[in-house]
């Protein structure tokens, strides 16, 4: 009895921190949440006292369905949330991922059964990974980013916990990869919406995106990959699941997939698409593979052309008239091509029937059927070379390697072009990185500093475009180890090695995991977790040891549990004050933009209360006191944002006009800016007027500085 009560402790002490911080918050309305939460928790318990065996199946399966729904939730959450690029989202669900696990943890039977070895090799790679990212606050100049970094990584590491301590069934895996396709697909649609009828979904247009798909995740890459990921799953519930209109549904879906992921003109996500959809045709061979291609695969053709052919929608302003009319034209195309899709699969359930019966010709001719997919694929292999694949990879391959960006008057003749857009630039600034500190890496989250500190164009980067090198660059090797685990890990686990219709299910999770993993090589899929959190749970569901079972767990469980909450508890700390810190510079950047330096400055003197090693709220005080004229104040802000990132240019450009105008000496100063940032305009301006010290000269360059606009910190 205390052992059971001891591992509720962790669950208590995380419901009672919730609620406190949501009253805090809230104020009032926080307090009757609570009470209709309390009302409806005592009901629940009363019931579970009086309930049989049955009622407390029905309540079971009611509660692993509701979880099984969850990562579709948290896709559609992450998806209009800029992709979960920014802190308080992160630290939002690191809440709630971490409260549900804890009552898993806390009330649960046998809540530890379900974690194998196949699980726990990546779950040892995620939380190595997230705790050497909080570590690297301790060789890191910017501990606040590492924090940021922790929470990030400790969200896919709950994630996967989570799923896993379910234990997996075929039905469970079945039930989640529905629920996050539907939630992929309904993302597309919306996302095809916005572009197709801009007068009924008026969205921003990013000026950095060439007329390139973004919305609603904000960066194009990042849904091009999501579509990939959506067009394997669909395909696969297309192919073999259990319930006929789910099929159909799900062939209905790839083409407003496809045509999503076309006006991305994502290379990356269109290559990994292909690669992924191969590889489960490959792997996979479910018996209906062939009626779902034959339903979407010319629907889904279809209805791209007709996008690509599409130019103006994929112009610097897809707004016009004329881009409004060739966007309803595409919604038609779409619209019947989804019913043309629905369709031909619907009617061609009656081929899925003779291949999946016992006496299915793929079963009398499936040695003749292997023998000719060796022949054709023999043949493949052969035309390639007669029509010059091998130059053309060459060719490609030099263009990669020497080709900064594609030079292309219409955006989508990106999709000819394999330069390498700019990334060798950005490994090149990160392996350096590596070579320096090789076993730790600079520190969380650290290479934004490093690419204004060694960029040879104006052009403005957070992330180096890579998972894998920009780990070995914050992170070392460690870190690339921790990584490695976790992808690696997850990817072995999900080898398709099984009989039966396990195969094909596998085969699903392991190449749309594949087409991630790939992208993740050459962008920031890490960082916007709308793209990459699928990963973590239908990893964690799929690996997670089968049969587990509602019973009474021994002592020494319970006392593991405990163990294992108190840890969860503990790390859950963390997103709790990002998340406070986050909701008050949130506040005071808005009061700031709207010129109130008044409310600013409150609210970001308690961001700072919340947690003092972020660099934005200080630089919020900062450039309030300038804007006031309180020079002496700003220092003192501008010097409290430096303790906490010592290498930003912004705070050290900020702290050498101000020390200027007061009178002192700041060419110490502009020199460190200028070494952190060499090639702003602005900075160089400022180094040079205060390059002869204190002087009228170096007053007046130092208030044409402060006057230019300066961009609050987003990052840390």
């Amino acid at each position: 009895m205390i052992a059971r009560l001891l591992r509720a402790l962790p669950l208590a002490v995380a419901v009672v921190v919730v609620a406190y911080a949501l009253i805090s918050a809230t104020g009032t309305v926080g307090v009757v949440l609570i009470a209709v939460v309390l009302v409806l928790a005592g009901a629940l318990a009363l019931w579970a006292r009086r309930a049989d065996a049955s009622g407390w199946s029905v309540m079971d399966r009611t509660a692993t369905g509701a979880l099984l729904c969850a990562p579709g939730v948290l896709v559609v959450y992450f998806s209009f949330s800029s992709g979960g690029f920014f802190p308080e989202s992160v630290a939002l669900a690191d809440v709630a991922i971490g409260v549900l696990l804890l009552f898993r943890l806390g009330i649960g039977g046998r809540p530890l059964e379900a974690f194998g070895r196949a699980a726990l090799i990546p779950l040892v790679g995620l939380a190595g990974l997230a705790g050497w990212a909080l570590l690297s606050q301790f060789w890191s100049h910017a501990p606040g980013r590492a924090t940021i970094a922790f929470d990030r990584d400790l969200l896919y590491a709950l994630t996967f916990a989570l799923y896993a301590s379910v234990g997996r069934t075929h039905v469970r895996i079945t039930w989640a990869m529905r629920g996050i396709a539907l939630a992929m697909a309904g993302v597309a649609t919306i996302s095809l919406f916005s572009r197709v009828e801009p007068n009924d979904l008026a969205t921003t247009l990013d000026p950095t995106a060439d007329g390139r798909l973004a919305y609603p995740l904000t960066y194009w890459n990042a849904l091009g990959v999501f579509c990939a990921v959506a067009a394997v799953l669909c395909l696969h519930l297309a192919s073999t699941d259990e319930r006929r209109r789910v099929r159909v549904l799900a062939a209905g879906a790839l083409p407003v997939i496809g045509t999503t992921l076309l006006l991305t003109y994502s290379r990356g996500g269109l290559a990994v698409a292909g690669v992924g959809l191969l590889a489960y045709a490959l792997l996979g061979r479910p018996r209906g593979l062939l009626s779902a291609l034959l339903a979407a695969a010319p629907t889904t053709a279809i209805a791209m052309k007709s996008a690509y052919d599409d130019t103006l929608l994929s112009s610097a302003d897809p707004t016009t008239p004329a881009a409004v009319q060739q966007g309803h034209h595409l919604a038609l195309v779409v619209f019947a091509c989804v019913v043309a899709a629905m369709v031909l699969r619907a009617l061609l359930l009656v081929l899925d029937h003779w291949f999946e019966s016992r006496r299915s010709p793929i079963d009398r001719y499936r040695r003749q059927l292997r023998g000719a997919a060796g022949v054709a694929a023999v043949g493949v292999v052969v035309a390639a070379i007669a029509l010059g694949a091998p130059n053309a990879i060459a060719n490609g391959w030099n263009q990669f390697a020497n080709q900064q960006a594609p030079s292309a008057t219409l955006v989508r003749s990106r999709l000819g072009s394999t330069s390498n857009d700019g990334r060798l630039g950005l490994w090149k600034i990160a392996l350096n990185a590596f070579d320096a500190n090789p076993l730790k890496g600079t520190g969380a989250d650290t290479y934004e500093i490093l690419f204004y500190e060694h960029r040879t164009e104006t052009n403005s980067i957070i992330n180096a475009h890579s998972l894998y090198i920009e780990t070995l660059s914050d992170l070392g090797i460690v870190g690339l180890v921790f990584v490695l685990l976790f992808v690696l890990g997850t990817l072995a686990g999900l080898a398709p090695a099984r009989l039966g219709r396990e195969r094909a299910l596998y085969a699903a999770l392991f190449s749309a995991g594949l087409a991630w993993a790939l992208h993740a090589g050459v962008d920031w899929d890490w960082q916007m977790p709308a793209a990459s959190l699928w990963f973590a749970a239908l990893g964690g569901l799929a690996l997670g040891r089968p049969g587990w079972r509602v019973g009474r767990s021994s002592t020494p469980a319970q006392l593991r549990a405990f163990v294992v909450g108190a840890v969860v508890c503990g790390a859950c700390v963390f997103p709790a004050l990002v998340l406070a810190s986050q909701d008050r510079l949130t506040k005071a950047t808005n009061a700031f933009e709207d010129g109130n330096c008044k409310r600013a400055d409150k609210w970001a003197g308690r961001s700072i209360d919340a947690l003092s090693t972020r660099a934005g709220p200080w630089q919020i005080e900062g450039l309030c006191a300038i804007a006031e004229q309180k020079y002496g104040s700003a220092e003192v802000a501008l010097r409290g944002g430096l303790a906490a990132d010592p290498k930003d240019w912004q705070l050290e450009a900020s702290l050498a006009a101000t020390t200027a105008l007061l009178g002192g000496d700041a060419r110490a100063e502009a020199a460190d800016a200028l070494a952190l940032n060499p090639l702003d305009p602005g900075v160089q301006a400022l180094a040079h007027g205060l390059a002869r010290g204190p002087s009228r000269r170096a007053r007046d360059a130092a208030r044409t500085y402060l006057a230019s606009e300066q961009t609050l910190i987003e990052s840390g």
